[in-house]
């Protein structure tokens, strides 16, 4: 499945100080690289209301044949 990514707005922590800008996916925020490939990374993402880990695959859908994007399009 493929889906968007989008930015969440800075919050400001208890601190006062802005926390870190984070990307989503659905409902998952990606946190640290799990891993690297040919044709993209592996992220840890975080579901917002469980807390649930998940490994999330992005792909550079440059590095992909043909064959492969009429597939996953």
């Amino acid at each position: 499945m493929i889906q968007s990514v989008s930015n969440q707005t800075p919050q400001l922590g208890n601190s006062g100080q802005s926390t870190t800008n984070h990307m989503y996916v659905g409902p998952y925020r990606l946190e640290k690289t799990l891993g690297k490939g040919q044709t993209g990374l592996v992220k840890l993402g975080v579901h917002h209301k469980t807390g649930k880990k998940v490994a999330i695959k992005i792909v550079n859908r440059e590095k992909l044949n043909e064959s492969v994007l009429m597939k996953v399009s």
